[in-house]
């Protein structure tokens, strides 16, 4: 996910909306902070075991809870076929971690790709027809397995959010959705968008890990000191013990604890879909106006 340079200048009101939902009484900032992952479970990772658990133990050993985004039409598929990876999201969402949705199959069914779904340079915008019979049947599947509504969706890869998406996802009841790099939760097109920052795990190496230690700290100062809301994003595969003797979760240990030691923050670890309900009931919350900053 790339860095938007445009976002102040085209958010309404943003610079001088203020969260109203905490009263400092003891001179720290409140920061709400979201911690998501991509890609779960990953197609195309040879990574074993294919577990989030790793991740979701550490992040509870500092109070934070997971969005994580699913990939429903892995629940169909042979690697499902004796219910693990339904057994560890039922697992996840009874510790309070949020289950979402991404995409229905994180492919393109016109030419494979897999850096996208609906949204093909190609071949356009797919019809109403094939998404209103996928992304339901997504939610359908997550639902039925953690037994928990899916409120929030984010687009498979590059795509975004377009008239026929949005026209679905408020047909299957979506309140939530996810896909851009906007410093704070903002209404959209009926719609709590919550953002996501920058991806600083992705393929991460030991020559990589410390700058891009201190640039996730950087961001999440800025966005915390502006806003009160910052986020961390990782992909599945990455967080996996197996990728490089668990660097991932290292650094994200690592950045947590960081957090957890600032003076100046009261945070408090929330899902996106947490976020988004504050968001809706916060008159500060700030509507995005055209010219959109995703091309669609």
């Amino acid at each position: 996910m790339t860095q938007l340079p445009l976002t102040l200048l085209l958010l309404a009101g943003c610079a001088a909306a203020q969260p109203t939902h905490v009263v400092p009484t003891d001179g720290r900032k409140p920061v709400e902070v979201v911690v998501r992952v991509d890609d779960v479970f990953m197609y195309e990772s040879p990574l074993k075991p294919a577990s989030i658990l790793p991740l979701a133990d550490l992040c509870e050993k500092h109070g934070a809870k997971l969005t994580l985004l699913v990939i429903p039409h892995r629940l169909l598929q042979s690697v499902n076929a004796d219910g693990t990876m339904s057994a560890e999201l039922i697992r996840l969402a009874d510790r309070g971690h949020e289950i979402a949705q991404h995409g229905f199959d994180h492919r393109d069914a016109r030419d494979g790709s897999t850096g996208r779904e609906y949204d093909s340079p190609t071949f356009g915008i797919a019809s109403y027809a094939v998404q209103s019979a996928e992304i339901p049947l997504g939610k359908k599947l997550l639902e039925a397995v953690v037994g928990r509504p899916v409120l929030l969706y984010s687009g498979a890869g590059t795509d975004y959010h377009d008239s026929v998406t949005v026209r679905v996802l408020r047909e299957a009841g979506f309140r939530y959705i996810g896909h851009s790099d906007l410093p704070m939760p903002y209404r959209d097109k009926g719609f709590i968008n919550v953002p996501i920052a920058d991806d600083y795990t992705w393929a991460l190496t030991d020559s990589l890990y410390a700058p891009m230690l201190d640039s996730a700290k950087a961001r999440f100062r800025q966005d915390a000191d502006r806003y009160g809301y910052a986020s961390i994003f990782a992909h599945d595969h990455f967080t996996r013990t197996a990728y490089r003797d668990g660097i991932t979760l290292r650094f994200i240990d690592e950045l947590l604890t960081w957090i957890d030691r600032q003076p100046g923050y009261r945070v408090t670890y929330v899902t996106q879909s947490e976020a988004g309900r504050r968001a809706e009931t916060d008159p500060a919350t700030p509507t995005l106006r055209p010219p959109y900053l995703y091309p669609r």
